[in-house]
């Protein structure tokens, strides 16, 4: 079931549960019960939730529509794009985490081709 394990890398990586280098001799035998964690909560995740995991969205730069906000609540984005304001940032963050069913943190991006603030010649 490749596209299950893809979801599952993809949860522990976006909510910082999860880093390749870390063996089962180094954290304790954190592994088994992370796993376990993981798995329980990609059971528990709707189809709707798991394609909202896989869904990008664009900031609406400096605010937060009643839209966004109600998707972000109902699990159904898994990250935004092009939002710098930290205030937004942070409130989007609560709401995923705190207003969510599941509480999955959102992963923030940036569309960077050529710098961020970067002026040229």
């Amino acid at each position: 079931m490749a596209s299950h394990r893809a979801i599952t890398v993809s949860l522990l990586i976006l909510t910082g549960w999860w880093a390749p280098e870390m063996g089962a001799e180094q954290n304790g035998g954190a592994d088994a019960r992370l796993e376990a964690r993981i798995e329980s909560l990609v059971e528990r995740m709707t189809v709707e939730e798991k394609i909202g995991q896989m869904s990008q969205v664009q900031a609406a730069v400096g605010s937060i529509p009643e839209e966004l906000r109600s998707a972000v609540a109902a699990g159904r984005i898994g990250s935004i794009l092009n939002e710098v304001d930290v205030e937004v940032v942070n409130e989007l963050q609560r709401i995923a985490v705190e207003d969510s069913r599941l509480g999955i943190p959102l992963m923030m991006g940036r569309d960077v081709i050529h710098g961020f603030r970067t002026i040229l010649p």
